[in-house]
């Protein structure tokens, strides 16, 4: 055994350098090979940003230009494993100017004027048995860079479109808008019951593990107010058992409370959720954690307190206290209802879309969607990250008490 041990310890050593070469060169190999299904390698924010995707894109000289009446948009996959999305993109759509219809027959592929695919419901076995050059591929996400999974290199050269909350998108989809109702009578609204909003704030987060480390700003919030956290980052088991709309609370318990911390679980280009929306919908002022290039430009005016429109916390704090401590103050934040009025909706895009098709347009196609994803605030989902996520979620419980 010794001898054998010490002839092939000779061998090794002889040609260790040879060995340990090839070692590294087969792990990268294994390692890329694997990152692009699973993301193992970390990305992060880029430097340099775009207002349009041409960058990514390979557009050609043709125009498309249907000539038909309605246009027809067909989903060809779920919405996180649910059609439910069919029905509320068929709402949507009657609200347009023009005329569009959607469906999830897949017999009509040949008919449709455009695809739908939901980008968290993606399965390379499960795509359309043929392309129509004239039919655009339109890839459908409104999850944060953070939460991307999967290298979408392997998605290059399928899309012809992007739908998404990104202003650089194709298609513009945020989580909500307002109309401009200034140019028609002011529109009387009812006074906030500001005597009766006993509680000072709420937050629902469901997500413990996030980029912003919003805990930290709570942590400190609560030293200055009371804070209520609802959902499975409660340390206090507050639950979220009003499913209403994305409220979570009963609108008679939400119109105790004066604001609602909105902080969004990273900081990604254009990145404004429903936490914002939904708030103006409850008539409570959002606190948001909006930094730059977060603020897609297309929120209310004068309807949100930014902590990061301060020099520091402590600054944003104080502010905060006297908005909470003056009537006056805190009505002034409801003034714009005078003027807007606000939409919470997932499905704020599909008349733009439907506008888009209507139109004529240029054959375009994808190269690049990595870089699409990437080029943002915020860094790129990756394994690793999947560590943190107990970590966060013990922060979360643990540090704003």
């Amino acid at each position: 055994m010794t001898k054998w041990f010490q002839h092939y310890c000779n061998i090794f050593c002889r040609y260790k350098t040879y060995y340990l070469v090839f070692a590294i060169i087969m792990s990268t190999i294994i390692l890329f090979y694997l990152d692009k299904s699973y993301t193992l390698i970390p990305s992060f924010a880029t430097s340099q940003f775009y207002d349009t995707d041409d960058q990514y894109l390979e557009i050609y000289d043709d125009t498309v230009l249907l000539n038909k009446t309605k246009r027809l948009v067909l989903l060809w996959t779920t919405f996180f494993k649910s059609m439910y999305w069919e029905r509320e993109i068929r709402k949507s759509l009657m609200t347009c100017s023009e005329q569009c219809e959607v469906t999830s027959d897949r017999k009509r592929q040949r008919e449709a004027d455009a695809i739908l695919f939901h980008h968290g419901d993606l399965n390379k076995k499960d795509l359309p048995p043929f392309r129509v050059i004239k039919q655009p591929w339109i890839l459908f996400t409104l999850e944060p860079t953070t939460l991307i999974q999967g290298n979408m290199n392997w998605w290059g050269r399928i899309f012809n479109w992007t739908m998404s909350y990104r202003t650089y998108s194709t298609i513009f989809n945020p989580y909500g808008y307002y109309v401009n109702n200034s140019n028609v009578k002011p529109v009387e609204y009812s006074k906030i019951a500001y005597k009766n909003r006993t509680k000072d704030m709420m937050a629902v987060i469901s997500r413990c593990h996030d980029d912003a480390r919003r805990y930290k700003i709570i942590h400190e919030l609560s030293k200055h107010f009371q804070v209520d956290v609802y959902g499975q980052c409660s340390r206090k088991k507050l639950k979220c058992d009003y499913h209403d709309k994305f409220y979570c609370l009963d609108p008679k318990e939400i119109k105790r409370y004066k604001f609602r911390l909105a902080f969004e679980n990273g900081y990604c280009r254009d990145y404004v959720t429903e936490k914002y929306w939904s708030s103006l919908l409850q008539d409570i002022i959002p606190i948001v954690n909006w930094k730059e290039h977060q603020n897609n430009g297309h929120v209310v005016p004068n309807s949100y307190i930014n902590i990061y429109d301060f020099t520091n916390l402590s600054t944003a704090i104080q502010y905060i206290k006297n908005v909470n401590n003056n009537e006056s103050l805190y009505d002034s934040f409801f003034e714009w209802k005078r003027s807007y009025k606000a939409v919470s909706s997932m499905y704020s895009g599909f008349c733009r879309l439907c506008d888009r098709l209507h139109q004529p347009f240029h054959l375009q196609v994808y190269k690049d969607l990595e870089k699409w994803f990437k080029d943002d605030t915020c860094g790129k989902y990756n394994l690793f990250d999947g560590v943190f996520r107990h970590i966060d979620r013990y922060l979360f419980n643990n540090l704003h008490r």
